[in-house]
């Protein structure tokens, strides 16, 4: 029990993928400034962004369910720090049979938290964002559900750890043509599920004036940021676990290279229209995540 609640509150759970998380913010928006010939912030100005919020005053809109407003925050911090755990637990060879299986399930949980908190608020701006949340988890969760089969096809096991051992053992699955395939499929679904530019149409601050988060304020909003934070640090570990995963300090190199794969990838796109990222995911996008679970059955 002292393992498990040691895994989840310090490491590799909220403290640590909290702070990680920061450290590539601060990095994301260090590039993003040099891209565009800014000086770009301080390096701790990702926790005095939250420190801040924590000091603002929390307001709750006079709504019929404010409870959930007020816990759909909670909820989603709560999944995504599990997720971490998960998925850094693997790297010291801790997955269990299935834990792919339970990662796809709790990394819907924040997304679902999310929208549930917007709607809760009845503001019809937030209304609108969640509409659009709701829209791009129903394009990309396809994609990453194939992402993630090409891939337990290729191992043979539906566990991280064991997806590490067979690539520690048998070579990177990066440098197969359905690894290619997968990862590139994964890169897009790890766009998506950041909210990121160019998937950013549920928040949409130039448009719908925060969307989704429009009604949060103060440690609520602050909440919702450190969610963001932790799959920051999560997710770009996933891939690497997935895709080209070592057991050293190589992945102090890998990891921020995944982070930068999505900076320029925000810095070179505009923002889709929900319509367009449906079209796209549902058409290009099986379409790639087919030909790598074809391609990991044929043995490529």
């Amino acid at each position: 029990m002292a393992d498990i609640l040691f895994a989840l509150v310090v490491f590799p759970g909220f403290l640590f993928s909290s702070a990680l998380g920061m450290l590539a913010s601060w990095f994301d928006r260090k590039i993003t400034a040099r891209v565009q010939y800014r000086v770009g912030p301080p390096f701790l100005q990702p926790y005095y962004d939250i420190r801040k919020l924590f000091a603002k005053e929390m307001i709750v809109p006079r709504v019929q369910t404010p409870w959930l407003f007020v816990v759909s925050p909670a909820v989603a911090i709560a999944a995504s720090t599990v997720a971490a755990a998960i998925i850094g637990s693997s790297l010291a060879g801790r997955g269990f049979a299935g834990d792919v299986i339970l990662l796809l399930y709790v990394l819907m949980i924040p997304p679902v938290a999310t929208v549930s908190g917007a709607l809760a608020s009845e503001n019809p701006l937030s209304a609108v964002g969640a509409s659009r949340e709701i829209k791009l988890m129903l394009a990309y969760e396809t994609l990453f559900i194939l992402a993630l089969v090409a891939v337990i096809i290729k191992t043979g096991s539906a566990s991280l750890a064991g997806i590490i051992a067979y690539q520690l053992a048998n070579g990177a699955l990066i440098a197969s043509p359905s690894g290619i395939l997968a990862f590139g499929a994964f890169l897009v679904v790890m766009q998506a599920k950041l909210g990121i530019v160019p998937f950013d149409m549920a928040e949409a601050e130039t448009e719908l004036a925060g969307g989704i988060y429009m009604e949060y304020s103060g440690p609520l909003l602050a909440l919702h940021k450190i969610s963001k934070t932790i799959l920051l640090a999560a997710l770009p570990i996933l891939a690497i676990v997935l895709f080209f995963p070592s057991r050293n300090i190589t992945l102090l190199i890998k990891y921020p290279l995944v982070v930068l794969l999505l900076t320029l990838a925000r810095n070179t796109n505009p923002r889709f229209r929900i319509d367009h990222v449906i079209k796209i995911m549902w058409t290009l996008g099986i379409t790639v995540g087919a030909l790598a679970v074809l391609a990991a059955l044929a043995g490529y």
